[in-house]
């Protein structure tokens, strides 16, 4: 019970504080200004590179770091310097203040100038990352593309990962997790390379800190694409890392993604026993969003096992942190629904009334992700369920007191809030489709056009053929030969890595210099390019036609069509294809 008490005043203290927060944030503000002011003319004398050394040293601090970037740059405007100028920007982008967002096209504008890419894409990847977070998805989407598009431009692979994870995380956040889980097991897998290059012992923050992340939107992408044994494989990979202190600031998250997997596993206690670890967790580091969905697992869970008082208490606690934050997770929705049939089972009225004020209030905020509401949850949920409760209500409310006329008013306006909303929501799921749809055309059109460049570099079979005499080979033979090699093509002899020349003449009856010879002059070259030719045109086949095929490793997908090793495969398809497997099966998964 003590405990209890405990964790429910540390839930207090957090509300409190993000209500206070803006507060301290104007005082913050006001004493920097003041410090500011008595700072600038001692820094009017810095070089731009104390400047810049000043500016790092203080990188964390951002109520000091700020004052550096911005003397940097006006500092580099009186001196009309295109590249100091530049500089500055970047500097005042790295800060993230909201108030520096309109500097991140000032950036693009001069790294422009400067032919600076990398500073380009960082400028495209801040605006993708606002818009964002601020529920803005078209300008998101379109700045994630366009970083996304300047790294693969330059060859930068550690900010193509970057664009890629912010693409997935843009994708799961409006409802497409096939295709985010695309995305992030890309990530996981150049992220994999670069950890396995490296002594575990000898891993640094940044690229532990890179690694661990993965692993943790890899492990909730395959539970929210009911792959939960693949979530289970990814949580325990994470434990190999427990003892560094990198993975410290993760081990709640995952913690968090193992009680999610538990909960839809149906392991109820479980999921409460890894709750009750993360939670401490996330209250000492103020992590609400993470804090409000353990009370909701954890209140679903203890539901399930009919322990429903406890269950209400977690999810008055969860609602209690949405409202404060002014924010929403649309997966806990289930538990407000649970809220308002509790409260109909136990007649209260009032708070009836005001959980589903909250429903609408939920669906209002959560419209701008309107991936997350389908058809099914509008015509199967929301309106016969909400339109029960409200005609129910009235009838109770009408009999109640003399304050009928205005419960009255409230449940009709309650209803014609419910239809807009439903049409709203309607009208956007069908847009939404006609897009996806749009979207998925366009792209089996660019896959199509891509793989159909590439065979034309391919396996080209002449219809004309040279006499017999030409090659010195019967034309018996010749038509045998021919023959029995049309038979080795259809049944996919050649992805046998230890098939030869040699051993495919035993197989022909015939030797190895005639099949030489007639591969020669039928395809115009050796048997090693013929049979590597027709590996390859079998592995652009499976990558257009198996979906599951473009996760495999390269190495595994070189052993599929008859490769010994990674390494040949790479170099054939390379010379056949134009790009690197790797980066043809990037291409593919884009956008």
């Amino acid at each position: 019970m003590q405990k209890k008490s405990l964790e429910y005043s540390k839930i207090k203290r957090i509300i409190l504080s993000v209500l206070v927060f803006f507060t301290i944030a104007n005082s913050t503000s006001q004493s920097t200004e003041k410090l500011f002011l008595l700072r600038n003319d001692s820094l009017k004398n810095k070089s731009y590179d104390e400047l810049y050394r000043l500016f790092y040293n203080n990188f964390d601090k951002d109520s000091i770091s700020y004052i550096y970037a911005e003397e940097y740059l006006k500092k580099a405007y009186h001196h009309d310097d295109t590249l100091k100028i530049a500089t500055g920007y970047y500097m005042t982008t790295l800060i993230g203040k909201e108030r520096y967002f309109k500097f991140n096209d000032s950036l693009i504008k001069y790294a422009g100038l400067i032919q600076s890419e990398h500073w380009k894409w960082l400028a495209y990847y801040n605006k993708g990352y606002y818009y964002n977070r601020k529920r803005k998805y078209q300008k998101a989407l379109s700045n994630h593309i366009k970083a996304y598009n300047l790294a693969r431009r330059v060859g930068d692979y550690q900010s193509i990962n970057y664009s890629i994870v912010s693409l997935g995380l843009l994708r799961e956040r409006i409802g497409r997790y096939k295709e985010s889980l695309k995305n992030f097991l890309t990530s996981y897998q150049y992220n994999k390379r670069q950890i396995n290059l490296v002594h575990p012992d000898s891993i640094s923050n940044q690229l532990g800190d890179s690694y661990l992340n993965i692993l943790h939107l890899l492990s909730n992408s395959y539970r929210l694409n009911k792959k939960l044994d693949s979530a289970d494989i990814i949580n325990k990979d994470f434990k190999k890392y427990y003892k560094y202190s990198w993975s410290n600031k993760y081990k709640d998250k995952m913690r968090l993604n193992a009680a999610e997997v538990h909960f839809d596993k149906e392991e109820y206690s479980d999921a409460i026993d890894s709750i009750n670890i993360a939670t401490s967790g996330f209250i000492e580091s103020e992590n609400y969003k993470s804090l409000a969905v353990c009370y909701y697992i954890r209140g679903m869970s203890r539901i399930k096992l009919n322990q429903n008082n406890a269950g209400v208490e977690d999810l008055i606690t969860m609602d209690s942190i949405y409202n404060t934050l002014g924010s929403i997770y649309p997966a806990v929705r289930p538990g407000y629904l649970f809220l308002v049939k509790n409260y109909e089972k136990s007649n209260d009225i009032k708070q009836q009334l005001f959980f589903i004020k909250r429903l609408l209030k939920f669906d209002s905020i959560a419209h701008e992700n309107y991936a997350y509401i389908s058809d099914e949850l509008v015509d199967k949920v929301d309106k016969p369920f909400l339109l029960r409760q409200k005609s129910r209500l009235e009838g109770q409310l009408n009999r109640s007191n003399n304050k009928t006329y205005i419960w009255i008013f409230l449940s009709i306006l309650i209803s014609v809030l419910l239809i807009i909303e439903i049409l709203k929501k309607r009208k956007i799921i069908r847009q939404k489709n006609k897009e996806k749809e749009d979207i998925r055309k366009y792209y089996q059109q660019k896959f199509d056009q891509l793989l159909s460049k590439t065979k034309k570099k391919l396996i080209k079979k002449d219809k004309t053929f040279y006499r017999s005499e030409d090659i010195g080979i019967s034309k018996e033979v010749v038509e045998e030969i021919l023959n029995s090699l049309k038979n080795f093509e259809s049944k996919l002899m050649y992805v046998n890595p230890e098939m030869t020349a040699t051993k495919l003449a035993e197989k022909f009856g015939t030797n190895s210099n005639y099949i030489g010879r007639v591969i020669k002059y039928k395809y115009k070259k050796t048997f090693r390019n013929y049979i590597n030719d027709l590996r390859i045109e079998l592995a652009l086949e499976r990558l257009r036609n198996e979906s599951e095929f473009k996760n495999y490793s390269v190495l595994a997908i070189a052993k599929e069509v008859g490769f010994r090793n990674a390494e040949p495969f790479a170099k054939a398809f390379k010379s056949k294809v134009g790009m690197y497997p790797s980066e043809f099966i990037v291409t593919l998964l884009e956008i």
